[in-house]
């Protein structure tokens, strides 16, 4: 089952969040490390924030990727209905 083009925007949406929200803490973690660069536990979180943020931006890759394929795919059956 496909999802609508609405489904997809929200999705977009919800990445672009998450996103943000793993900016603020990379920062924040970043900022610790620059005080304490040999603390385990901020290494370990900044390695665990760095691959959430990469499967997110490739969540929001795809997402984008299949909303453009919706809206083609749309606009080819307007297209087709009218010349019909």
């Amino acid at each position: 089952m496909s999802m609508s083009c609405k489904e997809y925007e929200l999705q977009i949406e919800r990445a672009q969040d998450a996103v943000k929200t793993l900016e603020e803490r990379l920062y924040k973690v970043r900022h610790n490390l620059d005080k304490n660069p040999e603390d385990a536990v901020y290494r370990r979180e900044l390695k665990q924030l760095s691959l959430d943020m990469k499967i997110t931006m490739n969540e929001l890759e795809h997402a984008q990727s299949e909303l453009e394929l919706c809206r083609s795919s749309r606009k080819t059956t307007v297209l087709r209905k009218s010349v019909l």
